[in-house]
């Protein structure tokens, strides 16, 4: 007789840790006629993570039953099944979801049919669902962390509001002109010379004195949103960019929308949910549609910029563009990290497996 022992630091295993095989070499493997599992114990740390039924594990071998003859089955489903079962291993004893164990409940006797020269055992629980034993290969994977809390007032960068009235000085002239708004979108320009305005978007279009064919396009400074920039006009009198137009307060204003943090990864914005991703490091919101923000810290104040949406209103913004930006300053730090973790691949995360597996071989006698 012979003894074979299989543990976790020996034999090969596939990519999930699901397979053991060691190699029976010798002159004594040619006269192998019976076998069976005579000790088994397995513990799986973090146990409770695992999706299987965790009562009972099923050790199975396609090269023992493949070349034995065996009765042995157990009811899967309501229905017999043996395919590959050389063994049944019970829970003995679980510590709080820590860790689970279990140990050789029964077995049974295989003839074998033709001699071995490997052997392979893998698990399953009670229902056939396949229960990763080994740890396999390792993956590293980026992990991101939510460090500062996405609260206070932030504001709607392309979601603006506009004031197109009051005291505004034309700085190419250095003479001040009265705005007035007849509708939200179309007003009049008093001063030395009497004009009209129209606007759609954040560009507007100067009739000076009233004349169509006189025409001037001045658009709002994304960065300071006081001025009108000069676009295009009638004659090519301005360059693109020229400061035109500026006024003691704001053409445009970005519409205020509140943050708030449920400190749990998820929040809300205004009327929209937000849900931060340790996969991404990203931020998704939702509501009608969805939108994913990436956050950076720009100066001492947090902004969010587009990363995708399938919100018409974003549907020719670039990626990278600022969507929300901090009123005030909440942190002075990133708020976001990130850090690379190796875990096995098969999730069972820290797993430390123990596993001593007895083959006992009898032998035609030589």
């Amino acid at each position: 007789m012979l003894t074979y022992i299989i543990n976790n630091q020996s034999g090969g295993r596939d990519a999930y840790g699901n397979t053991f095989e060691v190699a029976l070499t010798g002159k004594s493997t040619r006269t192998v006629m019976t076998a069976q599992i005579s000790a088994a114990r397995v513990r799986l740390q973090e146990g409770a993570k695992s999706t299987a039924t965790k009562e009972h594990l099923l050790m199975h071998s396609r090269a023992l039953t493949s070349s034995g003859n065996t009765r042995f089955h157990h009811i899967v489903g309501g229905s017999r099944q043996n395919s590959h079962i050389v063994a049944t291993l019970r829970k003995t004893l679980s510590n709080n979801g820590q860790y689970d164990q279990f140990e050789l409940a029964n077995t049974h006797r295989l003839t074998l049919k033709h001699p071995l020269h490997r052997l392979d055992f893998y698990f399953t629980d009670n229902s056939g669902n396949p229960v990763p034993i080994g740890q396999g290969d390792d993956v590293t994977e980026t992990v991101w962390q939510q460090d500062a809390n996405f609260v206070d007032t932030y504001k709607e960068d392309l979601n603006l509001t506009y004031d197109s009235t009051g005291t505004i000085e034309l700085v190419v002239d250095n003479v001040n002109y009265t705005w007035a708004e007849t509708t939200s979108t179309s007003g009049t320009i008093t001063g030395p010379t009497n004009s009209t305005w129209t606007r759609v978007g954040n560009e507007y279009t100067i009739l000076w004195g009233g004349n169509s064919a006189t025409w001037y396009k001045n658009e709002v400074n994304s960065s300071n949103k006081k001025q009108l920039l000069a676009t295009q006009d009638y004659n090519d009198i301005h360059s693109p960019g020229t400061l035109i137009w500026e006024k003691e307060g704001n053409f445009a204003s970005p519409v205020s929308v509140t943050f708030t943090d449920d400190y749990d990864g998820t929040g809300s914005a205004g009327s929209l949910a937000w849900a931060f991703s340790t996969v991404t490091g990203f931020v998704t919101f939702t509501g009608t549609y969805t939108t994913v923000l990436e956050p950076f810290l720009a100066t001492d104040k947090i902004h969010f910029k587009i990363d995708s949406s399938d919100d018409p209103q974003y549907s020719s913004v670039a990626n990278g563009t600022v969507i929300y930006s901090e009123d005030v300053t909440t942190t002075y730090a990133e708020p976001v990290s990130s850090s690379q973790v190796t875990t096995p691949l098969n999730g069972f995360t820290g797993e430390d497996l123990s596993i001593h597996v007895e083959l006992n071989c009898l032998h035609r006698g030589t």
